[in-house]
């Protein structure tokens, strides 16, 4: 397979030393930004040093981003710190836990109230005329937005007391009476165990969701319409990549559904098979299809020089991984605030879904093989396996990177306000690949990324 290198600058100048320390060190590192800015404006360099004036460039670019990042951690800080009154628990939650027989719908988190997923025949919100479809405004008077406050909610106040729940129901809103019941200390179901209240159908599975498919197809269409612009050569296979993920989602919805039927009914386990149903597909089809583009001659290696081994990839890789993190991380914070109800809420969802249940080593063991061998491996032999490659051969490798990690933003468009960080990681990860010019080093890259963020999921 030939390569088509593209060399490095040819020198060091002063200056790459320290942006390459301060890089590392988010905001601490901004006193050394700000003397190594105020000496390179006393010393300019040369004007036929192209290199120097653009590490130069460089230098102050840097500074300036970590010092508009100091101040509005400054600004924002103590919205930060302190929760809103209404995300406030006062003390841990006791036990027996008092239920009102409804599922709540974890997914959402808006001004419009909780809707309500499912009721359970007998309980006290079928008794106290609660329908599906409802949305929970507020609970004795007081507003709720997202499912954790109404159970918050729900556990304080005297035993035995009615609740008033205040209902949108259509156009109208309503008032009911409900009065919880007591259980006994949540047991918790297994992995594999049937989520009460839900069915197979379609409608109820969050796999349906315009969520879900929207980003795919939005990506599909990009693939194709930059296919045709660009001529893509061969078209049949650029058309087979392009549909590839969406029929990879597909499968793992039939799966999906499938294992719902064979379970009894939605749980996380089936959830977590079907996930890996579809990571399995768009690996198969990768390799399949990678090796088919060898033989065309279509998928030659773009390597970046000078190349680096795979330790000092993954160790500069994950370097900068923490430190565009936290900055990234800084500047997402700060636009939430006044938004914090709707950041995260699909993490919430998950989050709760794993505590619900007893995971067992089997379940970490499922979770484990998904999130850190089958998914960064599939995601990594379509991404920075075809795409990228592709793309750079016939794009240059500047334009191949930044489309690719575009790409891989929008496929995890459902991370909502964080999905800038996907599309980061996924320029770091297309940087590794680059550099070394094969995919050990972003799968594990990314493997290790799924590992900590999984970990800490899990953890609470």
């Amino acid at each position: 397979m030939s390569e088509q290198e593209h060399p490095e600058p040819r020198s060091s100048p002063r200056d790459r030393l320290l942006c390459h320390i301060a890089v590392f060190l988010p905001l601490l590192g901004l006193p050394l930004l700000w003397v190594g800015s105020v000496l390179a404006l006393r010393r300019p360099p040369a004007p036929a040093d192209g290199e120097a004036r653009r590490w130069r460039r460089r230098l102050f670019a840097l500074t300036a981003v970590d010092s508009v990042l100091l101040l509005v951690l400054t600004l924002v800080l103590p919205a930060l710190w302190t929760p809103a009154p209404s995300q406030t628990i006062a003390g841990p939650v006791q036990l027996p836990r008092r239920v009102i027989g409804v599922r709540l719908d974890t997914k959402e988190a808006r001004r419009g109230g909780v809707r309500v997923d499912a009721v359970l025949p007998g309980s006290p919100a079928a008794r106290a005329g609660v329908r599906q479809g409802d949305r929970v405004l507020a609970v004795d008077g007081s507003a709720v937005t997202r499912f954790t406050e109404v159970q918050q909610a729900l556990q304080q106040g005297p035993q035995g007391r009615a609740r008033r729940l205040r209902i949108r129901r259509g156009e109208q809103q309503v008032t009911l009476n409900v009065i919880p019941e007591s259980t006994g200390p949540a047991r918790r179901r297994g992995m594999f165990g049937p989520r009460p209240g839900e069915s197979c159908a379609p409608g109820d599975l969050a796999a349906f969701e315009v969520r879900q498919w929207a980003p795919m197809i939005a990506m599909l269409v990009t693939l194709l319409v930059l296919g045709a612009w660009k001529r893509m050569q061969p078209p049949r296979l650029w058309v087979a990549l392009a549909l590839l993920p969406p029929a990879s989602l597909l499968g793992g919805v039939l799966a999906l559904i499938g294992l719902c039927q064979l379970l009894g009914g939605p749980c996380l386990g089936g959830s977590a098979l079907g996930m890996m149903v579809g990571e399995v597909l768009l690996l198969a089809g990768g390799w399949v299809l990678g090796r088919r583009l060898r033989r065309e001659g279509a998928l030659e290696g773009v390597i970046v020089r000078p190349r680096i081994g795979l330790g000092q990839s993954v160790g500069r890789g994950l370097g900068y991984m923490v430190a565009g993190g936290i900055r990234l991380a800084i500047l997402i914070a700060s636009a939430s605030v006044g938004l914090l109800q709707g950041a995260g809420a699909s993490n919430l969802a998950l989050q709760e879904a794993i505590r619900s249940v007893s995971l067992g080593v089997g379940g970490v063991a499922l979770l484990f093989l998904l999130a850190v061998v089958v998914g960064p491996a599939a995601e990594e032999v379509y991404f920075r396996g075809l795409v990228l490659p592709w793309l750079a051969r016939r794009l240059g490798p500047a334009w191949g990177l930044w489309i690719s990690s575009l790409l891989f933003g929008l496929l995890h468009l459902h991370y909502g306000i964080s999905t800038p960080l996907a599309v980061f990681y996924g320029y770091v990860l297309g940087w590794a690949r680059l550099r070394t010019g094969g995919l050990w080093a972003p799968f594990l890259l990314h493997a290790t990324m799924n590992l900590v963020s999984g970990s800490a999921l899990v953890a609470g």
